[in-house]
């Protein structure tokens, strides 16, 4: 039994006390008997709950071609309780059609009348081909010779009883139902998920949940998670560990578990129902034991994973950060085009404006919870420099083949060298929060999800990394733009007479954000600057580059809200104010 009873050798059989003998004790909280189902059956909505129980049990344990069942409301409508139609034995579920009838009652006679009703109405089954299932969430005194008191009224090709043992044996087969099942009985479990729990969990990150099927979002992931699918169907049975490689090992995850949760055909409820998310050591020991039904799918939430286990073909291991070479047999999950974030965020209510905060997630799971509400720190931020740090969010991005850009980085107080070593260390971190792209064919560090980075970074932004970006920032944006000592019907050719800002285009675009950041962050900065910190920095700061004339203006043009730029390039060529 894989989640059974542990047993131990009381601690006085070592000393040679024939008087203890061995101390069986519930080692998880999923380890259920029929005293714990017999207690179930006297809630108020257990007789809702007992179909759904059985049915997850069903997909959990049996491979079926029919499964019709109702649930909560649907159990008070005429009709059978469950249609069955298995395509092998199990220990609890006869092989063909079978007819069930459940019932939470403590009297017998339920029992009696449930069967003389089928028996007179069989429809939609022909009797002599069909096994009739009673179950009852009770203990039943004599179950045997009930069954076999109604077996031999040859009504039907075999009649069976189990009741709230049975179910608990049952249960132990499935420890992904006994998992779900304990939670109903009020045993909380830190160490392992069924899938629907741990995708609850997920959404309940955020104050408005977000949907999880996020994590399939654009064409690309849609196709990888059909490759999810076709491992899982054959999972346990040949093969080997599925590896899958995120942005995080958390989004790894989640890509998983939404590949496999929205797979609506027979077999993926199945798959479901056998799923489990882990995140201990113990309780993956457990999970890739021996199994006695069908085999469990064990999704593993742990930074490493023994090569020993990664050879077990029902294994899905998350890998995150930088990948080696050679690592062909890694599913790599695409990059998430975070536009298709907007329209899904849309569809599932979200308005406008909500939606397009997720244009600020770079396609980063991690970051779009971050962005809607999740407090939760990156693991990169512990231990980095927090100069560089610093210097990095302030300007935003650079090119680091730009010697002006360098020139910046060591105004603000930083080493240029260091910036961009943490710009690399940062690249290959999980949650890689730095991305290294080109533009107009020259290198440039950004960051992937700038918002996103100022919501943890914005209040630890060092005194004298500050003041240095207010003077540095005067004379960055300061400069006077040098096409304009063109001619204007010369100046749209400055770029091939050199006539360009010495500093790069992505760094001044960079401050110039940052400094919108800070002007809006006054309590965030409060606890280091004092307050109002940010207003007054960014107040100073434009007073000194809006002055009136034209040339400042036509200088800033292109950081100015579009509604202006019309107004300044105007200026730039007629050479008015």
């Amino acid at each position: 039994m894989r989640f059974g009873f542990v047993r131990l050798k009381a601690w006085g059989a070592s000393r040679g006390d024939e008087g203890c003998g061995s101390l069986a004790f519930m080692a998880k909280p999923w380890d259920i008997n029929g005293d714990d189902i017999e207690l179930w059956s006297q809630q108020h909505d257990a007789s809702a709950e007992l179909p759904d129980l059985v049915r997850q049990l069903l997909l959990a344990t049996v491979p079926l071609s029919t499964l019709t069942t109702t649930t909560h409301a649907g159990t008070r409508l005429p009709g059978w309780d469950m249609i069955v139609r298995a395509s092998r034995e199990s220990a609890f579920c006869p092989q063909g059609a079978s007819g069930w009838e459940l019932s939470i009652e403590e009297r017998r006679g339920k029992l009696d009348d449930d069967f003389k009703k089928r028996s007179a109405d069989p429809s939609p089954f022909d009797p002599k081909d069909t096994t009739y299932v009673a179950v009852s969430a009770r203990r039943i005194s004599a179950k045997i010779r009930w069954a076999g008191e109604q077996q031999a009224k040859r009504t039907w090709k075999d009649v069976r009883l189990l009741d709230a043992d049975d179910l608990a044996a049952w249960l132990a087969l499935a420890p992904t139902v006994a998992r779900w099942f304990a939670g109903k009985l009020g045993r909380p479990s830190a160490d392992v998920e069924d899938l629907d729990t741990f995708l609850h969990t997920w959404r309940g990150r955020t104050p408005r949940p977000l949907p999880f099927k996020l994590a399939l979002a654009g064409e690309k992931r849609l196709q990888q998670a059909e490759t999810v699918r076709a491992w899982a169907r054959q999972a346990g049975r040949r093969g080997r560990a599925l590896l899958v490689h995120a942005h995080t090992r958390d989004e790894a995850l989640v890509f998983v578990a939404a590949a496999l949760a929205t797979d609506v055909s027979p077999e993926g409820h199945q798959i479901c129902a056998r799923t489990l998310v882990v995140h201990t050591e113990e309780a993956l020991r457990g999970a890739l034991g021996p199994a006695s039904g069908e085999p469990l799918i064990v999704l593993s939430n742990l930074s490493s994973t023994a090569p020993a286990d990664r050879a077990h073909g029902a294994l899905v291991v998350p890998l995150e950060g930088h990948l080696p070479s050679g690592s062909d047999d890694v599913l790599k999950v695409e990059p998430a085009p975070f536009m298709r974030f907007v329209e899904m965020l849309k569809k599932d209510g979200f308005s406008e404006t909500e939606a397009r905060r997720a244009q600020d997630s770079g396609g980063n799971l991690a970051s779009l919870q971050r962005l809607f509400g999740h407090v939760a720190l990156p693991r990169w931020v512990e231990g980095a420099p927090s100069v560089p740090l610093a210097t990095m969010l302030l300007v935003g991005s650079f090119q680091p083949g730009n010697q002006e850009d360098r020139d910046v980085l060591a105004l603000l107080g930083a080493d240029p060298g260091e910036v961009e070593a943490l710009c690399e260390h940062l690249a290959l971190a999980p949650d890689a929060p730095t991305i290294k792209e080109g533009r107009y064919g020259r290198a440039v560090w950004r960051w992937r999800a700038e918002e996103d980075v100022w919501k943890f970074l914005g209040g630890r932004i060092p005194a004298d990394t500050l003041r240095r970006f207010a003077e540095t920032i005067r004379l960055v944006l300061g400069e006077q733009d040098p096409s304009l000592e063109l001619p204007p019907e010369e100046r749209l050719q400055a770029p091939f007479l050199e006539k360009i800002f010495r500093a790069s285009d992505v760094l001044r675009e960079g401050m110039s954000r940052a400094l919108v950041r800070l002007a809006l962050s006054d309590e965030t900065l409060a606890t280091l600057h004092g307050p109002q910190c940010g207003s007054h920095l960014a107040s100073y700061v434009l007073q000194d580059l809006l002055q009136p004339a034209w040339s400042n203006w036509a200088s800033l043009s292109n950081l100015l809200p579009r509604r202006f730029r019309s107004v300044t390039r105007s200026a730039c060529i007629q050479g008015t104010t």
